[in-house]
């Protein structure tokens, strides 16, 4: 990587960056064709305290199961690094092809959520990583990542936030017990009132936003009601403390956010003028 790159890294985020491309060109040779950063150390607002290290991997032909392997246990080898960067790293390995459009149905080596590398089928909100990595990404190996990453228009992502929203509507309504004390969690609230609020920018604008800009946003644009959410969300994101008395309030923010999704167009206006 080169050293205007390395500048603009916290140096645990460039030391990790640094393995983990090392140990990709041992493990796929010359089918490796780019590495880019996405997420928050794309669009800027990377924060070492609550920010995973987001990637994406693109490879001339479809990851076979031994690269796949090869893969795997590299993974597992560097999360046990002293590195604190190294639970939070997340990464997806595309083909050139697949790399360029979304196609519903299709399974990629994927790392989401602290677990292992699988295979997992990719929904519509990797049209949001698609998008952060042509327009936002920071190339660490490989083509500038316009020749990678088809554009992605406006209305594409507006459709891909309203199905997100939809997702959370759904799982707002009945929160499985295993995943009620990960929402008690302050921080884990304010990461979901972020990232709806994020959703309901992008409907909005046909852009993404981070989320520290989205909570701005949603402080002038959305309902009074839901302004102390957003507002608190900026003090939670990283108090780990549980809290389950303000649960319900971040579930129907989520109900609400995705019934806007249903109307046409939505703007700040239209968010603003329900009480």
């Amino acid at each position: 990587m080169s050293d205007p790159i390395a500048a603009t890294l916290p140096a645990d985020v460039f030391a990790l960056l640094e393995e983990l491309l090392t140990s990709i060109r041992l493990a796929l040779g010359r089918n490796l064709l780019g590495l880019y950063l996405r997420g928050s150390l794309a669009l800027g607002d990377f924060d070492p305290e609550t920010s995973d290290v987001d990637v994406l991997i693109v490879t001339r032909t479809r990851v076979t199961e031994t690269e796949f392997e090869a893969l795997r246990a590299m993974h597992e080898r560097l999360r046990a690094l002293t590195n604190r960067c190294a639970e939070g790293l997340e990464v997806a390995y595309f083909d050139a092809e697949a790399a360029r459009r979304w196609t519903p149905e299709q399974r990629h080596p994927t790392i989401t959520s602290h677990d292992p590398l699988r295979w997992e089928k990719h929904e519509s909100n990797w049209l949001f990583d698609r998008w952060m990595a042509r327009e936002s990404g920071i190339a660490l190996y490989g083509p500038d990542p316009r020749e990678v990453f088809d554009a992605i228009s406006d209305e594409e992502l507006r459709e891909a936030a309203r199905l997100r929203l939809a997702d959370w509507a759904r799982w707002a309504a009945a929160v499985p017990a295993e995943e009620r004390a990960w929402l008690n969690e302050r921080a884990h609230q304010a990461y979901m009132v972020e990232t709806t609020s994020r959703a309901l920018y992008t409907l909005s604008y046909g852009r993404l936003s981070t989320k520290p800009e989205a909570v701005s946003w949603a402080l002038q644009a959305l309902p009074k009601r839901w302004r102390t959410l957003a507002e608190r969300s900026r003090v939670w994101r990283s108090d780990h403390r549980p809290d389950s008395s303000t649960v319900p309030g971040v579930l129907q923010f989520i109900a609400w956010a995705a019934a806007q999704a249903g109307r046409q167009p939505v703007t700040p206006w239209c968010l603003n003028t329900t009480r």
